[in-house]
């Protein structure tokens, strides 16, 4: 049989092209071991075209000869994953397909049964897997004897025919042999160009507390020994760590070929050997680039911080989770309240930015554990933390607790629907309810605006803005550019790396009302799908110009908050999908969370056939027409920061 022709595909996982996203380095890293192993592998980043993914991905096949396609993800990227293998199998059903990656390995069968369209999936890591699986479909091994794939069968299990691979049949079969442990210190880098590592170094994260240009991420360990009931580990719990050389190599290579100015470490744990982190942050030094990596809070001693502090260390990402401690044990963090408060001090206290988060809803739950946690979260906003809830994500303890108390009762509709918010405890709705209220409505009241702050530019297209202006903690001069509305973007000071809210563009406002005015005359009656806090401040904010509209979340647990926009005496429910859009009472879905609008609308196409259009919020800014808008009270902080006099000012780093 002939040579495979491989390719690798990088999901579509940003709102526009030119976003940032974290590259997906697990597919980087199988493409670079399949180069090693002598196949020919060429590839697809779908992030790097604005083009449909269906086109971009029929250009590609219609020049290139391909045998088998991967691609892989997280079970929150499924329909990113599905927009990857349709058009594959509609453009020549015999293209072997592959998915990797956690949407695989946390529920195999099941994800694939939602994939449909995937003819294996790889289970755990995949460098050795996906070598197996290619010399048995090249009749050199036997299929059966692969470890850690789940595929589609045929009668005659084995060698695949590559030609007719697509008939294999509709029954899954898992190849239940022991999956092989993939040595970390012996992987070659990854494919770095292959997952578009060379226009990411060109734009700011504006995330994660990053927003320097050149920031690019490596991964020095793989594992958490850990095993939060909320979280979960397709790396497994086995702690395995490169090499320190071997990691300053790399970095030597960051440096050199895309001028690297800001590492972001994506271990699980980084900070889990101290020995480990002490030789990083000496060997980090001389290189003077800021850094950021995981740690656990009981790692962060007066000593540790101030080695961080020392190796220009910018910002640590930490599991915080619940400031109450019957939470904390119920989650099996092994961390306490006071432990917490201790860790966030020392860093706050060093200048060391913290990204965390604070997330809601554990099966034991109550309005009293809740009240404890964000009455100190209320008296401690200095420490940035974000508020959010618990997702049941499968393989994790809390799914299986959803599962067992029939809260999930179809795994495979459940991972279609993008994981949707689950009911995990016994307290009332109605206290449910107050607790997402707060979760949407507290972050962007409390959160400081920069000081002096001046909007630059705005990019319509890309629905971006430039912003400049002082840090409210340290008052270091500030430049942001290209920052993202709607999407959660935190501004984040250079220097202390201290979190701000992003505004809301008076002009976005304008275009988005024009563009709701003229889709109202030309569908009835709006609906909004996705609520976060972004949005439901810029509601609160702009929204009593927009009459006959509905606002639509699928998770239950949403549903019922109420909104009120200002100038307005109406509030405005949360409702199901279903109660409206079955009916036909809307035509129109807006969805408002742009970072889900691929898995939204797909969903919404497969299963409303009366909705007539589906648009990002992100189009409305795009296509909108400006037009006079009549000031408000909630618009009077952010008119006086507009400068006209600097729109189209070209701005740099900070």
């Amino acid at each position: 049989m002939k040579d495979l022709d491989i390719l690798v595909v990088v999901p579509r996982i940003v709102a526009r092209a030119g976003d940032w996203y974290q590259p997906p380095l697990g597919l980087g890293y199988i493409s670079a071991v399949l180069k090693e192993a002598g196949f020919s592998v060429s590839h697809l980043n779908l992030n790097e075209s604005d083009e449909p993914t269906e086109i971009q991905i029929a250009s590609f096949l219609k020049k290139n000869a391909v045998d088998v396609a991967m691609t892989g993800g997280v079970t929150g990227q499924y329909t990113a994953v599905v927009d990857v293998l349709a058009p594959i199998k509609a453009f020549c059903n015999d293209i072997v397909t592959v998915v990797g990656g956690g949407i695989i390995t946390s529920l195999p069968k099941e994800a694939m049964e939602a994939l449909e369209l995937a003819d294996f999936g790889i289970i755990g890591e995949g460098e050795i897997i996906i070598v197996e699986l290619l010399k048995a479909l090249t009749g050199n091994a036997d299929l059966s004897e692969v470890p850690g794939i789940v595929y589609k069968n045929k009668d005659n299990v084995g060698a695949i025919d590559i030609a007719s691979s697509t008939g294999i049949g509709t029954r899954w079969t898992r190849n239940d042999l022991p999956l092989p442990k993939v040595d970390i210190t012996k992987l070659p880098y990854p494919d770095y160009e292959a997952i578009g590592f060379s226009q990411l170094s060109k734009v700011a994260p504006n995330i994660l507390g990053m927003s320097e240009l050149q920031t690019l991420p490596i991964v020095t360990s793989r594992g958490c020994p850990f095993a939060c009931t909320f979280c979960y580990q397709p790396d497994g719990q086995a702690y395995r760590m490169r090499e320190l050389d071997d990691v300053f190599e790399e970095i030597d290579y960051l440096v050199e070929k895309y001028q690297v100015s800001y590492l972001s470490l994506t271990d699980e744990l980084f900070g889990a050997r101290k020995g480990r982190v002490e030789e990083f942050c000496e060997r980090i030094k001389p290189y003077n680039i800021k850094w950021t990596a995981t740690f656990r809070i009981p790692q962060l001693t007066p000593t540790v911080v101030q080695l961080l502090k020392d190796a220009n260390f910018h910002t640590a990402s930490l599991g915080i989770e619940s400031m109450d401690d019957t939470v904390l044990k119920s989650m099996q963090k092994k961390i306490t309240r006071q432990q917490t408060e201790d860790g966030l001090r020392l860093l706050h206290e060093a200048g060391i930015g913290i990204q965390g988060v604070l997330i809601f809803g554990d099966p034991v739950e109550t309005k009293e554990t809740i009240q404890n946690t964000l009455d100190w979260w209320l008296e401690n906003t200095q420490y940035d933390l974000q508020l959010s809830a618990i997702i049941a994500y499968p393989g994790t303890p809390v799914y299986d607790h959803a599962v067992d108390k029939g809260l999930i009762p179809d795994p495979v509709r459940h991972i279609k629907e993008g994981c949707p918010l689950v009911k995990l405890s016994d307290m009332p709705q109605s206290d449910y309810t107050w607790m997402f209220e707060q979760i949407l409505s507290l972050p962007r009241r409390k959160y400081p605006q920069p000081l002096d702050l001046y909007h630059v530019h705005s990019d319509f297209a890309k629905a971006t803005c430039n912003w400049k202006g002082k840090c409210s903690n340290c008052s270091a001069d500030n430049q942001w550019t290209s920052v993202k509305t709607f999407m959660l973007e935190a501004m984040t000071c250079n220097a202390c790396g201290t979190r701000h809210i992003a505004p809301i563009p008076r002009d976005f406002a304008k275009r988005i009302q024009a563009a709701y005015d003229s889709l109202s005359e030309a569908y009835g009656d709006i609906s909004f799908w996705g609520i976060n806090s972004y949005f439901h401040s810029f509601i609160s904010e702009y929204g009593s110009w927009m009459k006959d509209y509905y606002l639509l979340d699928q998770s239950e647990a949403r549903i019922g908050i109420t909104m009120r926009p200002s100038g307005s005496d109406k509030d405005v429910e949360i409702r199901h999908p279903d109660n409206v859009l079955k009916d036909g009472k809307s035509r129109c879905v807006v969805v408002a969370v742009p970072n889900y609008y691929s898995n939204i609308k797909t969903f919404i196409e497969e299963t409303y056939p009366g909705v007539e259009k589906v648009l990002s919020i992100l189009d409305l800014v795009a296509t909108g027409e400006q037009i006079e808008f009549p000031p408000y009270a909630g618009l009077s902080a952010n008119a006086r920061f507009v400068r006209p006099d600097l729109e189209g000012a070209v701005l740099g780093k900070a």
